[in-house]
């Protein structure tokens, strides 16, 4: 969830030096746990030698296993890998071993890059924000910082001052960095970013964040906006920001200490949003797992350091390794694995879109595949605009259908003598049901729910389409021929073109939507560039 985050321990207090909290603070000093900034050195404490001797104490007798210097995800340039009989592995120095699958990390640019949108923020800032224009979340009329929504606005000023030059934007990216910065917590000689204010999971009141807490998710979005700040400015602090929030991955599990990251039963590695309680009790937390895996991805094409593409590889192999258990087929995809919730239209969406990211990260295509069959499974149901559907002559029948519990709670049907136009804002697969509108006053079925079916009711022209940010690569059949089609933002036809292949040849395509009832690719090149074909024509191949 956007704006929640893991909990570590709920007997931690933040660094605020006075009253009852400050004395939580010193006895947390005083036993090594947990050091607020205003008692810290200048930079984050290492680790020390003590610590890795303990993490590697942990990890079952192993034999060393020498691997290649490379980006695939399986290798190393210092030190040797611990490979277990279960096939688990961890780095020297980790105090986790887990499995690893090989995922390399690949350099991206623009906005193939996490977090990029391509746009420049407006300079007046329409948001939640303090006097300083630092970004804000208000709960209960009160405003408290929020260290995932202050690193996603930093990442976005950043974005705009690269692409304006505007100094600006850098000025307020800066903003909301220096108060991430002073707001730290010092644990274990990482940095934690903490939210203020309690959390109830899944609307839970038994499983409740206690402030102060800590995020996966919020560290990854940290680690990856402190990683860009180095990189843009040069500035070493910036650096050194990144590296000790990076730090925080490297700590295991502790019931008296902050942490976001931990290894199931099946030797996969989780990067926690809500590290609620113990290891077992957390939520395993799809979008926030995968926000953080691109935080480790930033810092790692930054830095080289291994330690980060090792996690890395071994958090994306964790989802390929729960890719089942992520989907469900014909419905909206799983949030929580921990409690098996089902995710809102909103996250749903989101995962797709966080898969296609993981397919650019890794430059692996089941990502980008899986992306796909989520959209198919459950579109997001509210459009952007009302959208027209062409209802053909003939037979219809409409349902009436109680959204909160699944349930159809009555039928009309209507035989229409001539093809007719009526309009709709929702499209959504009921459960259970395939993909259906619900039909706008002036339809002859308003307020009822019409299924999508290809040739007899359609929204017309191009509807959940899916960006893939890079090309991807199809076949055309020699002697077949192919029918593109163009389409305006309203859904008018405005091109139509039929191309005959002469020979099998590849063809790439960059985006998937639903016309008619049918998915289509946009192809990228050859004659066909620019328009939607049908994809059952189609064999894809990446």
């Amino acid at each position: 969830m956007n704006h929640h985050g893991p909990a570590g321990s709920q007997r931690f207090a933040s660094f605020v030096p006075a009253g009852p909290r400050a004395a939580r603070v010193a006895r947390a000093v005083l036993t090594g746990l947990v050091v607020p900034v205003s008692l810290a050195a200048a930079g984050c404490v290492l680790p020390g030698a003590g610590l890795e001797a303990k993490a590697l104490a942990a990890v079952p007798p192993a034999r060393s296993v020498p691997v290649p210097s490379s980006d695939s995800g399986s290798g190393s340039v210092s030190g040797s890998l611990l490979a277990t009989e279960s096939g688990a592995v961890a780095w020297r120095g980790l105090p986790f071993r887990f499995a690893r699958d090989g995922y390399g990390a690949r350099s991206l640019s623009g906005t193939q890059r996490p977090f990029r949108t391509g746009r420049v923020l407006p300079r007046i800032d329409q948001g939640s924000h303090d006097a300083h224009g630092v970004r804000m979340v208000v709960i209960s009329g009160r405003q408290y910082d929020h260290p995932n929504f202050q690193a996603n606005y930093g990442l976005a000023n950043l974005e705009s001052y690269e692409l304006t030059g505007d100094r600006f934007y850098l000025g307020r990216a800066l903003a909301q960095a220096r108060r991430l910065r002073d707001r730290r917590v010092v644990s274990g000689g990482a940095w934690f970013h903490p939210y203020d204010f309690d959390f109830q999971l899944h609307r839970n009141s038994t499983e409740t964040m206690r402030r102060p807490w800590y995020s996966g998710l919020a560290q990854g979005k940290v680690l990856a906006f402190f990683t860009e700040l180095a990189r843009v400015t040069g500035d070493p602090s910036w650096r050194r920001a990144a590296d000790c929030t990076f730090d925080s991955f490297l700590l295991p599990p502790d019931a008296h200490a902050p942490w976001v990251s931990m290894t199931d039963r099946n030797h996969l590695l989780w990067l926690v949003e809500y590290p609620f309680g113990s290891p077992q009790q957390a939520d395993q937390v799809f979008n926030g797992h995968l926000s953080a895996i691109f935080g480790l991805w930033d810092y790692y094409r930054l830095t080289r350091d291994r330690r980060a593409l090792a996690m890395y590889d071994g958090a994306v192999t964790t989802v390929h390794r729960y890719r089942a258990s992520l989907r469900v087929r014909g419905g909206p995809s799983i949030y929580c694995l921990t409690h098996h919730a089902v995710a809102t239209s909103s996250y749903h969406r989101m995962h797709s879109l966080q898969l296609v990211q993981l397919s650019l990260l890794t430059g692996r295509s089941e990502f980008a595949h899986l992306a796909e069959a989520l959209v198919g499974d459950s579109p997001y149901p509210v459009l952007a605009a009302p959208r027209r559907v062409g209802l053909a002559a003939g037979r219809h029948v409409g349902l009436t259908y109680d959204v909160t519990t699944g349930k159809v709670t009555g039928t009309r049907t209507v035989t229409l003598k001539q093809a007719t136009v009526g309009t709709t804002v929702r499209r959504m697969r009921l459960q259970g049901r395939g993909i259906y509108y619900r039909m706008a006053t002036g339809s002859p079925l308003a307020g009822m729910w019409v299924p999508e079916q290809a040739g007899l009711s359609m929204i017309r022209g191009v509807v959940s389409r899916l960006v893939f940010r890079t090309d991807r690569r199809a076949v055309l059949a020699a002697g077949h021929t192919y029918t593109g089609l163009k389409y305006d933002s309203v859904g008018n036809r405005t091109a139509i073109v039929r191309v005959t292949a002469r020979t099998t040849a590849g063809v790439s395509y960059d985006a998937v939507a639903w016309i008619g009832g049918v998915p289509h690719l946009r192809i990228g090149s050859g004659k066909l560039r620019g328009y939607w074909v049908a994809q059952p024509q189609l064999t894809k191949v990446t």
